[in-house]
């Protein structure tokens, strides 16, 4: 019995994977002014810690073979996309701890962001729960050192400086 169970979880997990990879992730992006409109918090900060979490994503197979796919990617992504705790060091938009628990899909079909442990980010973010937010490819996350222009309207928007970017 258990082998029966681990290779039904296997290929559900597979197929799961499959099937969004060979959609992929397809949104448009809005530009700085419009993300940080629609956005609950933005932020800047460094990705602490990165949890792929690969057993809850085995039960997430199996939750999802049984009950079909979730009717709405946010909660979704809380329980079984990656988790990242992100050291804040500035905030243009919203209240946010100095360090929140950041959730995003697991990239292909979910759009979830390629987050490296150590890196800083520029992060548009919608709030899930109280010091739980989520982004994705679509809500315009970017590398810090790549941020410039958008770090350049958000100081616009919000009177702050720009300031120089800091890893």
């Amino acid at each position: 019995m258990p082998k029966t169970f681990r290779r039904i979880a296997i290929g559900t997990i597979a197929a799961g994977l499959a099937w969004q990879s060979a959609f992929g992730c397809q949104c448009g992006s809005g530009s700085a002014e419009e993300m940080f409109k629609a956005a609950d918090a933005v932020v800047e900060g460094r990705a602490a810690d990165v949890s792929r979490g690969y057993l809850r994503l085995a039960w997430c197979g199996v939750k999802e073979f049984f009950h079909g796919p979730p009717e709405s990617l946010g909660p979704y992504e809380a329980e079984c996309g990656v988790r990242v705790e992100f050291a804040v060091s500035r905030r243009w938009k919203g209240t946010t701890p100095d360090m929140m628990l950041i959730t995003t899909g697991r990239g292909g079909g979910d759009c979830g962001v390629p987050f490296e442990e150590g890196v800083s980010y520029l992060l548009y973010l919608s709030q899930l729960k109280p010091n739980v937010f989520a982004t994705n490819m679509c809500m315009r996350p970017q590398r810090l050192e790549d941020a410039a222009d958008d770090r350049g309207a958000l100081a616009r928007l919000t009177g702050q400086s720009a300031g120089k970017a800091h890893d």
